[in-house]
């Protein structure tokens, strides 16, 4: 049996482009799953310290109200609603930085993870030349940083 050149040209063609496809396919699967677990990482380890902060909140409000403070009661349960407030007062300022330490230190390692396998997955999609899946990664990884906790500290 014989095939013409034309015809083997096509179908070399078609194989190499459905081994572009299955690889584009791929690393946009690969993409999804990173940004699954990383938020599944994220809520998981912040979900304790949250609470805690919230609980600790409301209970500095109930002090706060007691001692007459209804305006730092009311600054302090803006806090609850996220708000950050310039002139709240010490007890909520210092519970803040806390809070905000604790999470830091809780997202550093999980952050640096995902900016990792971010960077290895840009690596292999742009030698695949996918710009559509390099720009979101790359956006990913804009976002991360802008986040103070990627890349770690030297």
């Amino acid at each position: 049996m014989r095939y013409s050149s034309s015809r083997l040209r096509t179908n070399l063609l078609c194989v190499i482009l459905s081994a572009n496809l299955v690889s584009a396919w791929g690393d946009e699967e690969e993409f999804d799953e990173l940004q699954r677990d990383w938020r599944e990482d994220t809520r998981e380890a912040v979900e304790d310290i949250d609470a805690d902060f919230k609980e600790d909140v409301r209970s500095i409000v109930k002090d706060l109200t007691r001692e007459g403070d209804l305006d730092g009661a009311l600054i302090a349960r803006s806090v609850l609603k996220g708000a950050q407030p310039l002139n709240a007062p010490r007890t909520i300022e210092d519970r803040m930085a806390e809070w905000q330490e604790a999470r830091a230190r809780e997202l550093g390692p999980i952050n640096e993870r995902y900016g990792r396998d971010l960077e290895f997955l840009s690596d292999d999609v742009q030698r695949d030349g996918n710009l559509k899946l390099l720009s979101k990664i790359k956006r990913e990884l804009s976002s991360l940083k802008k986040s103070g906790t990627y890349p770690p500290a030297d």
